[in-house]
Formats: C-alpha cells, structure tokens, sequence
C-alpha cells in the first residue's frame, strides 16, 4: 500500500469513528434510549421519531462511507474502522438467533472487547443485515460509558416490535439499502425487466442483502409493487 493511500484510509477511519463517537454521545440522552416499549403502542409522532432517529444516524454513515456510491456496503471495512471483531457461531442452541452484541466483555484478548458474534447458519446476506442491526445498537442503545452491554437479534417476532428492535431494523435497512441509490437503481432494473423476481434478485446481488428484505424496502419506499 502506498503511503499517500495508507494515509487516505487511516484519515477515513479516524473520520468514521469520530462521527460514531458523536452518534452514541448524542443518543445516549435520546427519546426511547434502550427501550423495550412496544412501538405500536405508541403515538404516530412519537414512531416517526423513532424511525428519524434511525435513518437520519444511516443517512450521516452513507454519506461519509459510501463516497463512490458503490454497492454493497463494505460493511466489514466498516466494523474495522470501529475495531470490531466478527465471530462465526456455529452452536448458536436458537435457529432464530441471528447475531448478538458483546462491548467491554470480561475476555482478556483486547481484540474480543468489542464483538459480533453472527449464526453461521443464516447466508451471508443475511449475516450482513445482523451486523448493520448490532451496529444499531451500539449507536443507540448502548451508553458510551457503560461496562458491558449485550444485545442479541431474532428473527422470529418475539421482540421486533420492541423500540429498540424496530429501530435497529430500520437503521440497518437504511444503511444497507440507502434510498439515494437504492430508488434510482430499482428504477433502472424494473424498466428493463417484466418478471419482479428477476428484479428482486438482481437488487439482492446489488445490494448483498436477502430477496426478504429486498421486498420489505421496496414496500417502505413506496415504489409501487404489489
């Protein structure tokens, strides 16, 4: 690597964690911090402010990480710049137990204080859309001070609708599938293709996320399909 580029990545990294510094010291003293509440059991304002608070915290991270507009997020050049370390589970005991969180956790090796363990289990896309999620929780629901915090992501609906779940959700979905680019894309495919599958899965491929969540942001972003 060349000094000039050595220097190029490093200055990057040290631009991303400060924005993700700042991040957690603001949400730290945000509405519904670490909340359990149901979200459809709250007001209509208060579920936008919740969904604001997801994509505007995406929005902040594409703009600075994704500076050639280049898709599918390097989400593991991501967590390196965070100093994270990404474990493959393979005796997760719950099929649908996706990943879990582990920051300041009792092991020795400095390089586990910041972890994500993912189920090997689920595909790769479905691998990177837990670690957008965990990632979520790192920015919002864990206090920059606090010791030890964990947070685990299922992909059943016992706790999807928990504030905190949703809104990971929501910020993964952001981060992952940006609509900056991800609209002008699926215009592009769907103009030049009849068969919807055929355009789910190219977007999937585009975007190095699963045909479930494909469809989901499309139905977020209001583009039209049935």
């Amino acid at each position: 690597m060349s000094i000039l580029l050595h220097w190029e990545v490093r200055n990057m990294d040290e631009r991303f964690q400060r924005l993700v510094d700042n991040l957690r010291e603001a949400n730290k003293e945000i509405p519904f911090h670490d909340s359990t509440q149901d979200v459809n059991k709250l007001s209509a304002i208060d579920k936008e402010c919740i969904e604001k608070q997801a994509t505007g915290a995406a929005n902040k991270l594409v703009e600075l990480f994704w500076q050639k507009k280049n898709a599918p997020l390097r989400i593991g050049d991501m967590l390196d710049s965070l100093g994270f370390t990404v474990v493959l589970n393979d005796s997760f005991n719950d099929d649908q137990l996706s990943g879990a969180l582990a920051i300041n956790n009792s092991v020795d090796v400095e390089r586990f204080k910041k972890m994500i363990m993912l189920n090997t289990k689920d595909s790769t896309e479905h691998q990177r859309f837990t670690i957008a999620h965990e990632l979520a929780h790192y920015i919002f629901d864990a206090v920059p001070e606090q010791k030890y915090y964990e947070a685990y992501y299922r992909t059943d609906e016992e706790r999807n609708n928990e504030v905190r779940e949703y809104r990971a959700n929501k910020f993964a979905a952001n981060l992952l599938m940006p609509a900056a680019i991800f609209v002008p894309r699926y215009r592009f495919v769907a103009g030049q293709l009849s068969d919807q599958r055929k355009v789910h899965i190219i977007l999937s491929w585009d975007f190095g996320v699963s045909i479930t969540a494909i469809k989901k942001r499309i139905k977020e972003l209001n583009l039209g399909e049935k």
